[in-house]
């Protein structure tokens, strides 16, 4: 297992770009929030609430511990595995394809923290909830007052351009306290992504993304995670 951080940072900054490169806000919008709402076909996409995958990788990888919070499976034969400092890693298999693991924490995207924090008023949205917000909701949706809460509701929202555009199926499923969001689509060419948040943390949460991969494949990943016991 090598350490190649700057391949992985550059694919996961392919789907952070997507919320940070929206446009300001228009005119005459009333408020004074940097971030546009929302427009387009895939703004209207939302997820259907399944079961959790009772599926598993046949010939699956031994599970791996992401930050002693989660374990997770992946298909079998990867060509070789490339770490990306203590956040995660990419399996590399043939063909050109690939599957990203990594917890997205607050603090390396720009997100205020709320977990611990003195401050942190009742309700106030987070990090972990933007999987949420992107999987669940829409611009007809009414939004968070605060303009702190916008900003992050508005980020998540524009995510689903970029994510949702050629996506088909999305599903959202939940297992203990584990609450995961799936879909075929995702940012440039890959075919597949899933969110998974714990219902205990609210400054991060499970982000895998694959390329080359199916749907079948990403329903089976998700029947492999688990929340790892304290």
């Amino acid at each position: 297992m090598r350490t190649v951080t700057p391949l992985f940072a550059a694919m996961g900054a392919a789907v952070l770009a997507v919320g940070c490169a929206v446009s300001p806000a228009a005119p005459n919008d009333r408020d004074d929030s940097p971030i546009a709402r929302c427009s387009g076909p895939a703004c209207s996409k939302v997820a259907t609430p399944v079961a959790w995958p009772d599926v598993r990788l046949a010939d699956g990888t031994t599970p791996f511990n992401v930050q002693g919070a989660y374990t997770i499976q992946l298909p079998g034969a990867p060509l070789e595995f490339i770490l990306n400092g203590d956040n995660g890693f990419i399996a590399r298999y043939a063909d050109r394809r690939w599957i990203g693991v990594q917890v997205l924490h607050a603090a390396s995207i720009g997100v205020a923290r709320k977990d611990g924090a003195s401050d942190t008023r009742p309700g106030a949205l987070a990090l972990a909830d933007m999987p949420r917000i992107l999987y669940t909701k829409t611009p007809a949706d009414t939004e968070p007052t605060l303009a702190e809460d916008r900003d992050l509701w508005r980020l998540a929202l524009a995510f689903k351009n970029g994510t949702f555009e050629n996506a088909t199926q999305l599903n959202v499923a939940e297992r203990g306290p584990l609450v995961a969001y799936f879909a075929d689509g995702g940012v440039g060419d890959t075919t597949g992504e899933i969110h998974v948040v714990h219902r205990r943390t609210r400054d991060a949460y499970l982000f895998v993304q694959l390329k080359g991969f199916s749907f079948d494949d990403v329903r089976r990943i998700v029947g492999s995670i688990e929340a790892r016991k304290p």
